[in-house]
């Protein structure tokens, strides 16, 4: 099989796990193909097919249909499990900014791992992270990784364990460090491991490479709230311009009274016989949470002008500054199933 038919076979394998809108936003970060040229009005198995032709006609070889297989990692990373490790015993100074260049780990860590075996080694920066793929012959799944430039963080997603074992031993050598641990710390989304690792787990916090990125309340402080951003689920402007109406009206536009803990007791009845019939109705479900913080009122008025809590909220939790109760117990109501609460 030739170079331009593999490419061809792994761009057709990228673009079958994007849907149409996904698939023209992806192709025009990737910027190989004149995206004008393709109609997306049609079925996707042809939008495919005329996108593998086009890349031949261009004479597209793997090496830039495995940068779109990282792209698309990149785009989408929530679609792997990210487990992280940590780098230990440096090896002399910190690398200078020429050596974490995306194109100078490449060729470091290829040469490095042509040692052990033939492979094909892709990485690309993107958000303060270096961002890799390593494939090798013989191996089904390709390894992902991702590095924070200057921290001794990595995470990889689950792969084969020998391909990911020479490729811990070999990114460790290139990146000055002698050994390399694995931590218990798995998401599928690396912001959040990012923002634990770099700026949680060190009570100094003297990571400044990510220029305050993976630090989420100042990022969000800082960014306007009107504006789409797409670390946040809910993105519509004018959902968001509701959200804080409704916020407002229930919580004020000042910061909340500080209070630290709020402990909610839940009692109801079972109401899932459809699924599962053998629980009678009249079994007791009960659930004790407790949300703890610097304040925790703000949290949840925070939460909510970012849309990532329904507004307006229950008038239990945004009169907790009016009542002064810090213990509240949500239980059935007498003669139907809505909820009433107490202290």
């Amino acid at each position: 099989m030739t170079s331009l038919e593999n490419a061809s076979l792994l761009l057709s394998s990228v673009l079958k796990r994007t849907s149409k809108h996904e698939m023209r936003a992806l192709l025009t970060n990737w910027g190989k193909l004149p995206i004008w040229k393709i109609q997306f009005n049609r079925p996707k198995y042809e939008i495919i097919q005329e996108i593998c032709t086009t890349c031949e006609e261009f004479e597209i070889d793997v090496k830039y249909a495995l940068e779109l297989d990282l792209l698309y990692i990149t785009e989408f990373p929530h679609k792997k499990s990210w487990k992280a490790y940590k780098l230990l015993q440096p090896i002399g100074s910190t690398l200078s900014a020429e050596h974490m260049e995306p194109d100078s780990v490449q060729r470091s860590l290829q040469q490095k791992l042509f040692v052990a075996f033939s492979c094909n080694v892709t990485v690309m920066e993107k958000k303060f992270s270096l961002w890799g793929r390593v494939s090798k012959p013989g191996v089904a799944q390709p390894l992902y990784f991702i590095h924070f430039p200057f921290s001794k963080y990595v995470l990889f997603n689950k792969a084969n364990a020998k391909l990911q074992s020479l490729v811990e031993q070999a990114l460790r050598k290139v990146l000055g460090f002698r050994a390399i641990e694995a931590m218990s710390l798995v998401s599928p989304h690396p912001e959040a491991l990012a923002q634990i690792l770099l700026h949680n787990s060190d009570p100094n916090d003297s990571y400044t490479h990510d220029e305050g990125h993976f630090k989420a309340v100042e990022r969000n402080a800082r960014e306007p709230l009107r504006e789409c951003d797409n670390r946040v689920n809910i993105c519509h402007a004018r959902k968001l311009q509701r959200e804080k109406k409704y916020t407002d009206h229930q919580f004020g536009t000042k910061l909340q009274p500080s209070l630290p803990s709020i402990e909610l007791k839940t009692e109801t009845r079972f109401r899932g016989q459809t699924y599962i019939p053998e629980v009678p109705r009249s079994a007791l479900i009960k659930c004790k949470t407790t949300m703890s913080g610097p304040n925790v009122l703000e949290g949840l008025r925070k939460l909510s002008l970012l849309g990532n809590a329904v507004a307006p909220l229950p008038r239990f939790l945004t009169n907790i500054s009016k009542t002064g109760q810090q213990c509240l117990k949500i239980t059935d109501a007498i003669n139907d199933d809505t909820s009433r609460h107490s202290a």
